[in-house]
């Protein structure tokens, strides 16, 4: 346990007591610093029970050491009364806007945490928001210096804002004030008149590929029709084709030994059926007429 030396009076937004024992809470750190000439340089009292005594020449800063967040937001719904939302501008001159996020922690070392200190203050709420704001707005600045309106509202997003990230965490890193990661809170805004072009675009795209996609559907039906009038026609010529060639076999099939057979055939169905009895023809009152008997075979014959 670190007893501090004697003190009247105490510099802190902490409540250490004038007396008495006092705790570090698991995620704040406090530092003691020395204010008259002479003195140690500051101490770093981590989590633990402190006497912190009376003093004339001791102060006292509680700072939070586990990782915080800070947003600049447009809207005052999300944040500040103010708009805190940060612009930039891309190689083309084109203005943008958008809600920025930042996460920051103390660097774990009591060195690099009385460091930062000296550096920015014991004020790191105001650090962050003056300048960690600053560099924050600087690095989108120089990492769209490269790019369209339409690459850092597309493509490109995600690459500026890892560039932006790395600038500042190059800045505030080695001076005890780790910048964990920089974060896009709200959609990419453009000007007026780019988002009406960027619409118009993408109207405009949407539109020729509906009209491609009616097209290729017209090219298919049309496709379809076609293949089924070819199938049908396919299918009628198959069929004559079948037809002609079964007349052409009977044909070929009909010979005059075929023909002798079949006139026999009938001749023999229609003796079959004949009665046996003559033909008898009357004539006028009194008259008979009998006809000769090979003739009348040869009519039944015929």
């Amino acid at each position: 346990m670190r007893r501090a030396a004697p003190l009247l009076f105490l510099a802190i937004p902490l409540g250490f007591a004038l007396s008495g024992c006092t705790t570090v809470s698991p995620g704040t750190v406090v530092l003691e610093v020395p204010v008259c000439s002479g003195e140690t340089k500051p101490a770093v009292l981590r989590q633990g029970r402190y006497w912190p005594g009376l003093s004339y020449c001791t102060n006292y800063y509680e700072i939070v050491s586990r990782e915080q967040r800070a947003v600049w937001n447009q809207s005052s719904d999300e944040g500040a009364a103010v708009d805190e939302s940060i612009t930039f501008a891309g190689k083309d001159g084109q203005k943008v806007n958008t809600d920025v996020g930042v996460g920051y922690v103390i660097a774990p070392a009591d060195d690099d945490v009385i460091g930062m200190v000296q550096t920015f203050g014991y004020d790191l709420n105001q650090t962050i928001h003056t300048r960690v704001r600053d560099s924050v707005r600087n690095g989108l600045n120089m990492c769209a210096s490269t790019m369209s309106v339409d690459e850092i509202y597309g493509p490109r997003k995600e690459e500026l804002f890892k560039c932006a990230e790395a600038k500042v965490q190059e800045e505030f890193n080695a001076k005890g004030l780790l910048i964990t990661r920089l974060t896009l809170n709200s959609e990419v805004r453009l000007p007026k008149q780019v988002q009406e072009a960027m619409e118009a675009s993408t109207a405009a795209t949407q539109n020729a590929q509906r009209v491609e996609r009616e097209v290729a559907s017209a090219e298919a039906e049309g496709k379809k029709t076609v293949a089924t009038a070819k199938a049908a026609a396919e299918a009628q010529l198959t069929q004559a084709n079948a037809e002609a060639e079964a007349n052409r076999v009977i044909a070929a099939s009909v010979t005059p030994e075929l023909l002798q057979l079949r006139k026999l055939d009938i001749e023999s169905k229609k003796a079959e059926k004949w009665d046996g009895k003559l033909p008898v023809v009357s004539g006028g009152e009194g008259t008979s007429m009998i006809l000769d008997v090979g003739q009348t075979a040869a009519i039944v014959g015929r």
